[in-house]
Formats: structure tokens, sequence, C-alpha cells
């Protein structure tokens, strides 16, 4: 018996260290300021739906929602130089957030990049 208290419990914690945030706390933890780390590149996420990259070459400015556990960046002030189109919404697997840290996977890669707040 005492070890089965035990082991619940601890299944417990694992359970909720491994909880997915709802797309609602994703776009909540996401409104600030990140960086690219060993970049000077800062992305402004605002809590109105818009954003706005700065330290690139050119700036580049949208909106973003979340949807089923997805960042999803529609980029507005840049077009296709050849078509003139829009790019499409661009979709990024959030696979961590915190307070300070924000991980992705962009879709169809398997490859992290993660986003700093100071």
């Amino acid at each position: 018996m005492k070890h089965t208290v035990t082991l619940f419990a601890l299944s417990l914690v694992l359970v909720g260290c491994n909880r997915h945030l709802s797309d609602s706390e994703i776009s909540h933890k996401a409104v600030g300021v990140w960086t690219t780390p060993h970049t000077t590149v800062t992305t402004d996420i605002r809590s109105d739906g818009s954003y706005f990259t700065s330290g690139a070459s050119n700036g580049t400015a949208g909106s973003w929602h979340v949807e089923d556990g997805y960042f999803v960046v529609l980029i507005s002030n840049v077009s296709d130089h050849v078509t003139g189109a829009v790019f499409a919404p661009s979709r990024f697997k959030v696979v961590s957030i915190d307070n300070h840290q924000m991980t992705f996977i962009s879709k169809g890669t398997t490859g992290q990049f993660t986003l700093t707040k100071p």
C-alpha cells in the first residue's frame, strides 16, 4: 500500500509536467518582446494579434494567432517580388513556452528554434 500511494503521487506529478497548454494559455504567454539568441532580431508580439520584427535587414509586420497548439503567423508587409503575392500563413508547433522562453518546430521540419524574453 505504501508503494501504491507513492506511485500514484509520482504519476500525478508527471502528468502535470506533461500537460499541454491551451491555445489561450499559449496566446497569453506569447505576448511581449522576444529576442532571437545570438542575433539582434527582436519580435514584439502584441495582444491585439499583431507583431513586428526588427533587427533584420528589413522589419516585418503582420498578424498572429494560436490554433491547435500552432503559432500561426501571416506576414502582411512583405510580398513575393516575382509574383506580387502575399506569403501564405506560416505554422509553428509550440513545443514549450513559459515567461522567458518559447520553443517552436516549423511545420514540416524537425529542427527546433527558441526565442527568449529578457
